[in-house]
């Protein structure tokens, strides 16, 4: 039996231990839910889901901790890992603080930041690529910003200086001329150690701007946390699937933007192993093609458009397939309340964003497990608008079958049988209402075309237009000759939910597989990524599951606890880290901008020493983040050395490697109450 988490009920049970401090509580908080779970020693053994209160975000998250703090030794909680929209939200919500923005571009290409031109002061002066000041910073300049900022303060402000990341030194003496004036000041070369300075620029704004929002936030949950004399450790998840402490999200709130998609993952991953149910799709009764992307040309890219790509990050569980015969080609699809999330293996590995994830229209530089949403979730609204059906992308209340007062796919799937529900009668009577709606309209629709000999087909079919039995017919007469209106509609409405998330899947393959796929060893120039099985989680995964894999042609799995997967993936998600390390002996510096290491260098430095000290200092950083040695898998990414000439002789070198911390779990979920026990 699987650990029943809906509604708020939980199912605890005790495992005699010694006080050992090794309970992992993991809390997601999406669009519509909130999930929660405590899981020791790798077993699940408590969940909680809770309705999110949008009016109070910390509320939501704190009844659901409290939840899941009943009957539980507050002693042995080892770490409390969250994954929160806090950040989120407040973008696209444009609930933003307003931001001082000082550039410094120097000389060559001219970058326009229009939608950020009311923020921004740019200063004269200038670093070369190499990180050679060309040209200092003139105090005037800035006793003139402090001057104009005095009578408009903004709340927040943000530096980013061209090439900072080699020489961060005009950086650091803007925030010292401007400290104590601001609660925090957002250095561009501390976000990343990637060159590209309009994501910088864009990067260091959302940081400054949700700062605010976000230390509230914190500072609520660490008063909360007291109060409960709860001394775990807490950490954020970030975009790329792991987690970072308090004090680090703090100062770089941006990097948890998009952590939802993140958690997701990590939950698909930590079930691989658990009990799946495994629905093969049946003989296809239409034409559709399902996956199959053979046959399908490729499509030209847009004039100016950014062409997309993604590089594989590994992850030692990433590399278990749910396949039983290995790795492979596989989609993961995480159905929300809200939204539909997507994901992408290739040989077993996730595909990750090369650059940075985009938000709101904005690229930065946050490294992510690459993912693309659909406005498509279990209680979506659903209507017709002028005769044709639309779900989403709008979620407007609980289904019917909850309580709720708008239709949703829920409903469907409760009429169906597939689910459960509190009222089926209601979703019942409101799928028979916009049946009897599309019926009516119909109707209206043959009378006015009758005097022109013509008939009508109501779009709001849209499952059965290739169908015999549809062609030429109105939606009227078809739920007349069958007299199950309300069953063909909740079918159909299951049906273009599935067609949805297909073509969703279609077009973003066809995107991902126009550009070379980057992995961390190796460029796969002729590499496509072609699906040959589908893992599916979230509330109505269970149920949704058959409807899918026809749809797709493909096999679907659903892995037990696939309602919490999202929780019990923040739980176990472990801390990451990456590094860029830059030495260039002419100049004799090394410096490494993520860990603020800017030193000296010998004129004999090589490559070979460079990524030994790269692997080191990533590794530190995992045991600062509280990873036992074991739990710390450290790799060089990219490594390159350049030798600069000077007439016949070599003279220097510039030698750049690129290390991280994987991605992954801190413990392998066993089979217990919640993960597939018999």
């Amino acid at each position: 039996m699987g650990l029943n988490a809906m509604d708020g009920r939980t199912r605890l049970e005790h495992y005699p231990d010694a006080k050992k401090k090794n309970l992992l509580i993991g809390i997601d908080m999406g669009g519509t839910n909130i999930d929660g779970v405590v899981i020791d020693d790798g077993v699940l053994i408590k969940s909680v889901k809770r309705k999110v209160d949008r009016s109070d975000f910390f509320r939501s998250i704190w009844g659901c901790l409290q939840a899941l703090l009943q009957g539980v030794e507050r002693e042995r909680i080892g770490r409390i890992n969250l994954s929160t929209t806090i950040s989120t939200n407040a973008i696209v919500e444009k609930q933003l603080s307003g931001v001082g923005l000082i550039l410094q571009t120097g000389p060559g290409l001219k970058w326009e930041f229009d939608e950020l031109e009311d923020f921004i002061t740019y200063l004269s002066g200038s670093v070369d690529h190499r990180g050679s000041v060309v040209q200092g910073l003139d105090q005037e300049e800035l006793a003139e910003i402090r001057a104009r900022y005095a009578e408009q303060p903004p709340e927040a402000l943000a530096v980013v200086t061209k090439f900072s990341t080699r020489n961060p030194e005009p950086e650091l003496q803007i925030r010292d001329f401007f400290a104590g004036e601001f609660e925090d000041i957002t250095l561009g070369h501390s976000l990343s150690g990637k060159l590209n300075f309009p994501r910088r620029v864009q990067t260091a704004y959302l940081n400054a701007a949700v700062g605010r929002t976000f230390r509230s936030f914190v500072s609520d949950l660490q008063q909360a946390l007291e109060r409960e004399r709860i001394a775990a450790s807490v950490y954020i998840l970030k975009a790329d699937g792991g987690t970072v402490d308090l004090a680090g999200a703090s100062a770089r709130p941006v990097e948890s933007i998009l952590s939802g998609p993140a958690a997701s993952f990590m939950g698909m991953m930590a079930l691989q192993k658990s009990d799946v149910r495994r629905v093969e799709p049946e003989a296809r009764l239409d034409s559709g093609p399902g996956l199959e992307l053979k046959s399908e040309p490729e499509p030209e890219p847009e004039p100016n458009a950014a062409q997309p790509s993604a590089y594989l990050a590994g992850t030692a569980a990433a590399a278990q397939s749910a396949e039983p015969e290995g790795k492979g080609d596989m989609v993961l699809i995480d159905i929300g309340g809200t939204t539909t999330d997507l994901f992408f293996l290739v040989d077993g590995v996730p595909v990750f964003e090369p650059q940075g994830i985009e938000i709101d229209g904005r690229k930065t530089l946050v490294r992510a497990i690459f993912s693309t949403s659909i406005g498509l979730g279990g209680d979506s609204h659903v209507r017709s608008e002028g005769g044709i059906l639309q779900i989403g992308p709008r979620r407007l209340d609980n289904a019917v079958a909850y309580g709720g007062k708008y239709l949703t796919p829920t409903d469907a799937l409760v009429y169906l049988g597939a689910l459960s529900g509190d009222y089926p009668e209601l979703s019942k009577a409101a799928l028979e209402e916009l049946a009897v709606y599309c019926e009516n309209m119909s109707e209206n629709e043959s009378k006015a075309v009758a005097s022109n000999g013509q008939t009508t087909r109501s779009e709001c079919n849209p499952g059965h237009e290739n169908s015999e039995e549809a062609q030429g017919d109105t939606l009227a007469e078809v739920v007349r000759r069958n007299g199950q209106a309300a069953e063909r509609l909740a079918r159909e409405i299951i049906d273009l939910m599935c067609r949805t998330i297909a073509e969703k899947i279609r077009a973003t393959l066809t995107r991902l597989n126009a550009s070379p796929v980057y992995t961390i060893k190796e460029l796969l120039t002729d590499r496509k990524i072609r699906p040959q099985a589908v893992m599916l989680i979230g509330g109505p995964a269970q149920a949704l599951a058959p409807f899918l894999a026809q749809v797709l042609g493909l096999p679907v799995t659903v892995p037990q606890s696939a309602e919490i997967a999202n929780a019990i993936g923040a739980a176990l998600a472990r801390p990451t880290q990456e590094i860029n390390l830059l030495a260039d002996t002419e100049r004799g510096r090394l410096s490494i901008p993520e860990l603020a290491i800017y030193e000296p260098v010998g004129k004999n430095y090589n490559l070979a020493q460079a990524k030994r000290r790269a692997l080191t200092e990533v590794k530190g950083t995992g045991q600062s983040l509280g990873l036992a040695e074991e739990q710390i898998e450290a790799e060089v990414v990219e490594a390159s050395s350049f030798n600069m000439i000077s007439g016949w002789y070599q003279v220097d070198r510039n030698i750049r490697v690129k290390a991280q911390i994987k991605p992954g779990l801190l413990t392998e979920l066993y089979p217990g109450p919640g993960c597939g026990a018999d």
